[in-house]
């Protein structure tokens, strides 16, 4: 949650101007905070009702310096793992041509979205 709200406070401050709010997050989270598990559950099928699927990494990006959008998946440091389900669907999203970056720090993050915006990025 931390790296995340980082690079969305980052995009709408100081990378506004590259950004321009052409971005969204992805809504993949099935942990209702504080919910006991048959409001987990019943959240989780919601969300699958809406077309919700596992694996979809956590932000998009749009209108760069490439026709295709580029998504994010987020670890929190070394110690995120890749899931068979986000492995699976970011092959399946490279293959479409879309370029699927996975990031374990705020700077890793800042140097592919001002990559993708055409400039070359410091965080």
């Amino acid at each position: 949650h931390a790296l995340q709200a980082s690079i969305v406070r980052w995009c709408q401050g100081i990378g506004a101007a590259d950004v321009r709010n052409r971005f969204a997050a992805i809504p993949n989270g099935w942990n209702v905070q504080g919910a006991d598990y048959k409001a987990r559950a019943i959240a989780g099928a919601k969300l699958k009702a809406e077309g919700v699927k596992a694996g979809v990494p956590d932000m998009i990006f749009w209108g760069g310096n490439e026709v295709a959008p580029m998504w994010l998946e987020l670890k929190n440091g070394e110690g995120g793992r890749i899931s068979d389900k986000q492995s699976e669907m970011i092959d399946s999203l490279r293959g479409a041509g879309m370029a699927v970056h996975v990031c374990r720090t705020f700077g890793e993050a800042i140097k592919a979205i001002t990559k993708f915006y055409g400039r070359p990025g410091n965080p």
